[in-house]
């Protein structure tokens, strides 16, 4: 399938070829909190679709079969709907990335519609360090958190476009780094069942000449019921 990536993306990557790293840390102390409403019908949608676990071994295991010269380290990538009552019921993502079995990010994502229908995300870091290895995190525990617990950058947001029913492109910077005063990212095609994702800053850990191919495993994870009473759609399912 071709997939055609908007002219912000195309200029994006190219401004991130040139970066060169400077300060790779910031603090993070912000804790206001969007207010919560009645989710759109286009959250509910982009929920459903950026919504598994996704991994890259068959891309890895491909590689290694045919000797490519080419080598992606494992990736996982978790998205799943959740419910946190310091959020109240303001449309929620826990999100974990790992590369070879180490946790590279875990946080919350808020969901949001902007004015013109595309895609916004703000994602929320742990105050505390809450990162103790791949499948250790009890997600109930986010619960006994009061937003105190949580901090974000007002700089650094998530924003994917529709390009079509099941097919969303975006960008998803780092909000930890900064490079040259700008935070480095990842260029992202999602689909129902696989997710592309272009690390477009060679100074990066994680960058490799060619995107992370991720394929769903297993079931998609429930929506919270105050998303699923009004979804119209059932998209991926």
């Amino acid at each position: 399938m071709l997939y055609i990536v908007p002219v912000d993306a195309v200029v994006f990557m190219q401004e991130m070829e040139t970066l060169r790293p400077t300060l790779v840390f910031t603090l993070l102390f912000v804790v206001t909190f969007v207010a919560s409403e009645e989710p759109s019908q286009s959250v509910i949608d982009f929920m459903n679709v950026l919504n598994g676990e996704f991994t890259n071994i068959k891309q890895v295991d491909d590689e290694e079969a045919q000797n490519s010269p080419i080598r992606h380290p494992f990736s996982s990538l978790t998205f799943k709907p959740w419910t946190v009552a310091a959020f109240d019921q303001t449309s929620i993502l826990f999100v974990e990335q790992t590369f070879n079995d180490f946790v590279a990010r875990r946080e919350v994502v808020v969901v949001m519609e902007t004015d013109d229908g595309n895609i916004r995300l703000i994602p929320y870091n742990f105050t505390n360090n809450l990162i103790s290895g791949p499948g250790a995190f009890d997600l109930e525990s986010l619960n006994n958190l009061s937003p105190k617990d949580f901090t974000y950058l007002e700089d650094c947001t998530i924003r994917f476009s529709r390009l079509g029913r099941q097919l969303y492109v975006g960008i998803w910077p780092d909000c930890k780094v900064y490079v040259n005063e700008k935070h480095p990212g990842y260029v992202l095609t999602l689909t129902c069942n696989t997710i592309n994702a272009d690390v477009v800053q060679k100074e990066s850990l994680e960058h490799v000449p060619e995107p992370y191919f991720h394929i769903v495993q297993g079931e998609k994870f429930p929506l919270p019921s105050y998303l699923s009473d009004f979804d119209t759609n059932k998209l991926c399912s």
